[in-house]
Parts: structure tokens; sequence; C-alpha cells
């Protein structure tokens, strides 16, 4: 009979340091991405649950009072690191950038910033952040999300100065721009050290009044 509880220990044993490095392996690529989706967190956190467990079934306690207030302990730590992990990093989330992006849009059109009719939205910024420029891009999905308006899919450029550049890179003109259809709309994403966040407003008659040579954000 001890052999028996002796190979069940073991065989416990094994399967919770399994866990244990099956709960590495699932949290390690989570931890080395630059841009981090919940969804990666996941199954590491399903591993979490059944270590603690298997941890509270077999562990003994010297009463059902010391057990439940080791559990209530461990319940509120793991609620106030939760809280903290939300509260100070959600906003880095990579899916929580294109929800803020989507959010501005969707603000924008509601506050008739962003015509129904328009065909091509010039973005203008002060300085142009090609990162943060993709993630525009890939929350308004190639131009779909304005599908969901029952707009015309407007074609988005990016631009920063329209008059003084000489990178060949950057768009610094809008040749025949029509007034009626196309708009000129000053982005603005600021950094507050957590996340950026993205403001949009309508400029097209500064440009129309001097190509926003006396334009100030």
């Amino acid at each position: 009979a001890r052999t028996n509880q002796e190979k069940s220990s073991k065989d416990k044993l094994v399967v919770f340091l399994s866990l244990f490095l099956l709960f590495g392996f699932l949290l390690g690529p989570a931890l080395v991405q630059i841009r981090v989706e919940l969804r990666w967190l996941q199954a590491s956190l399903a591993a979490l649950v059944i270590i603690i467990a298997i941890a509270t079934a077999e562990l003994k306690f010297v009463n059902n009072l010391v057990k439940n207030t080791a559990l209530a302990c461990f319940s509120l730590v793991f609620t106030w690191t939760n809280y903290i992990y939300l509260t100070k990093g959600a906003m880095n989330l990579y899916f929580s950038t294109s929800a803020r992006v989507g959010a501005a849009f969707d603000q924008a059109i509601k506050n008739g910033i962003i015509h129904k009719n328009a065909t091509r939205l010039y973005l203008w910024e002060s300085h142009r952040i090609p990162d943060r420029e993709s993630e525009i891009n890939w929350a308004l999905m190639g131009g779909y999300f304005f599908n969901i308006y029952e707009f015309k899919n407007p074609q988005i450029v990016y631009l920063d100065s329209i008059y003084q550049k000489t990178d060949s890179g950057f768009v610094y003109s809008m040749p025949n721009f029509k007034k009626d259809s196309e708009q000129v709309i000053h982005l603005k994403i600021e950094n507050d050290n957590q996340t950026f966040k993205y403001y949009l407003k309508d400029i097209t008659n500064d440009y129309l009044k001097d190509s926003l040579k006396s334009f100030k954000e």
C-alpha cells in the first residue's frame, strides 16, 4: 500500500512539474512579443488555474480556516495584480490601439468632421510617423471601415508639409484638389508616456486659404 501511495505521489509530482513547464512554454511567446494580444495569455492562465487547483487539493492544511484564508489571500493578490496589469499595461495591447483609432474616426464621422461624400482623405501630420500610419491602415482595414457608415470607401493619403519638402518618398502636394469630394484632415497623435491618442480635425478651409502655411496646431 505504501509503494502504491509513493508511486501516486510521484505521478502527481510529475504532473505538477509538467504543468509548470507547460505554463512557462505558453507564457514565453507572449513575453517576447513587442505587441501583445490578450488572447495570447489565456492558455498560460488556464495552466495556472489547473496548477492552483491541484495544489489546493493536495496540500495539507492545519484546518479549513487556514486553507480558506490562504485561498482568500491568493485571490486578493491575483485580483490586485490583474487590476494593475489592466490599468497600467492594457493600453499597450495591440488591439487596443485599433480600438482607439476606430473610436477617433467614428467620433469624427458622427461629428461631421469626415463627410460622407468624401472620396479621398488627406491626413495631415506635423511629422509623419510610419509606424502609427501602419496601425491606422490596419484599423481602417484598407478603407472598409467606412462601409459601416455607407461611405464610398475614401482613399487615405498621408502627408506632412505640402509646400516645403524635398523627400520624394513623402506626399507633399495635392494636385487637382477637389474641394467638393476631398478633405484635408489634421491627424494629431499624442503620446502620454503610456500609449498614443488620436485626434482628427477638418482643416480643408485652412488648406484652401494658403496651403496650410499659416496653420497652427
